[in-house]
């Protein structure tokens, strides 16, 4: 019984304590009270916490958006780690855009673009680059720009360019625009452009400080056809600017940035008048550009540089192949060109005559008719003597190769061409070509001969092939 009594005094003491102290009161993010009763208890080691009002303005600055996490799926399914993956990331405003690839050989295809904005990801998915016919062979990865934000078609959101290179032999610069869609708050890539051969970026400029940003570049593939790719840079300038359509021509509303340009190449046309390539190339650069301004062009003394220099082609087939080429690649010329037909004839008269219309001539061959068949580095060429007129053709006709070193015409008129990328046969019609797939012993051919029995016979540099045409 006394057992019990100690027990019921320890419960009413312990009620009598905690009804003494009463729970602090919290009213609010700011403010805490506590209060404490009076008792012969020693009082708790509480400390009362005074209210306190904070100006918005004290508070600390927001943390930064952190960079995204980026990963990368390698071609062989393995899922990298951070170790492996070079990430280069651009932040605007609220904004953070995080491009990444492995840095075990990289390619075009494994470029990934993560866009986060208020922290969250609104893009993530390889770049995927559209490719031009060719292109598919330079997927490797030379270099690649941070990402750039700009203000392309003057609306309230920015557009995010994508900068990079591959490592082709002769390819390629590309660019990539991505546009916000509102109507979804994501991003998706609007446009591309492959800038061509020579791995040379366009400059963003407001040229006429009217607030569009310009892409300047120059037309590389079209002076690509009078030169070695390693000439860079010697081509007609071009002038774009970015549309809700995509990337858009307007070089022509740029009349002296264009001048400029043609003033460049006639310049570099005759200080290089020792230079292989650099002639044709900085000629073919000047007229497009005097082309696309309607401005004449002095035929005479552009005809005199010509010859003096040094060139692998005759002026008046490098007229026509510049006449081609500006027609393929949309340049309307209203341009008064001077005849192009060989001015040479061969006279009966006893001595030397040298016809210089045709240059770095490897072999030739008359056929019945009388034609004179030649083998030259820039195609084949059937050249009439008593008209004076020639027809050029090259691989767009049918041969298989441009750069011919030999010819043979068969009793039967088919005429055959060696060249460094196979046979062809012309039978004034069509065009057959054989190459090492079809039994050949070698691409490239050094001669060709006809024996008594009709078979054609080859030296290539594996060795000699024989051919016998069906009857």
């Amino acid at each position: 019984m006394f057992r019990y009594f100690l027990l019921l005094s320890s419960v009413i003491l312990a009620t009598n304590f905690c009804a003494a102290v009463e729970r602090p009161v919290v009213s609010g993010a700011s403010e805490v009270t506590a209060t404490i009763s009076p008792t012969s208890t020693p009082a708790p080691a509480f400390t009362a916490v005074p209210t306190r009002t904070v100006s918005p303005s004290a508070l600390p600055p927001p943390s930064p958006i952190p960079t995204p996490t980026v990963t990368t799926e390698l071609p062989d399914t393995v899922t990298p780690t951070p170790q492996d993956i070079t990430s280069l990331t651009t932040k605007f405003k609220d904004m953070v855009v995080t491009v990444s690839y492995p840095k075990q050989a990289p390619s075009i295809a494994d470029l990934r673009l993560v866009i986060a904005r208020q922290n969250q990801i609104i893009y993530d998915d390889k770049v995927s680059p559209d490719l031009q016919a060719g292109d598919e062979n330079n997927f490797d990865l030379l270099d690649i720009k941070s990402p750039e934000f700009h203000n392309l078609d003057q609306d309230a959101e920015m557009e995010i360019i994508l900068h990079f290179l591959t490592n082709g032999s002769y390819c390629c610069a590309y660019t990539a625009i991505f546009d916000y869609d509102s109507t979804h708050d994501l991003y998706v890539k609007s446009s591309q452009k492959s800038w061509g051969p020579f791995r040379n970026l366009p400059r963003l400029v407001d040229v006429d400080e009217g607030g569009d940003t310009e892409f300047i570049s120059h037309n590389e593939d079209f002076s690509s056809t009078f030169g070695p790719h390693a000439i860079s840079g010697a081509a007609p300038i071009q002038v774009w600017q970015y549309t809700a359509d995509g990337l858009r021509i307007v070089t022509k509303e740029f009349p002296e940035l264009v001048r400029q340009d043609a003033d460049q190449w006639w310049q570099a046309y005759t200080d290089e008048a020792s230079d292989w390539y650099g002639l044709s190339v900085s000629l073919s650069a000047y007229i497009a550009d005097q082309c696309l301004l309607g401005e004449t062009i002095d035929w005479e003394q552009a005809a005199t540089t010509y010859d003096n220099g040094v060139s692998n082609e005759s002026w008046n087939a490098y007229l026509q192949r510049l006449q081609k080429a500006l027609k393929d690649y949309g340049y309307t010329c209203m341009l008064d060109f001077p005849d192009s037909t060989p001015t040479a004839t061969p006279t009966s008269e006893t001595g030397w005559t040298t016809i210089t219309d045709f240059k770095f001539v490897k072999d030739m061959a008359f056929d019945q008719d009388g034609h004179l068949w030649l083998a030259t580095s820039e195609g084949a060429v059937k050249w009439d003597p008593t008209s004076q007129t020639a027809t050029k053709y090259t691989v767009d006709d049918g041969l298989a190769g441009d750069s011919v070193k030999s010819i043979a015409v068969a009793p039967d008129g088919v005429v055959w061409f060696g060249t460094t990328n196979g046979v062809s046969r012309f039978d004034g019609q069509s065009w057959t070509s054989y190459t090492e797939a079809d039994g050949l012993g070698h691409n490239d051919i050094e001669a060709i001969t006809i024996a008594p029995d009709g078979a054609i016979w080859f030296a290539t540099d594996g060795g000699i092939s024989r051919f016998m045409p069906p009857e």
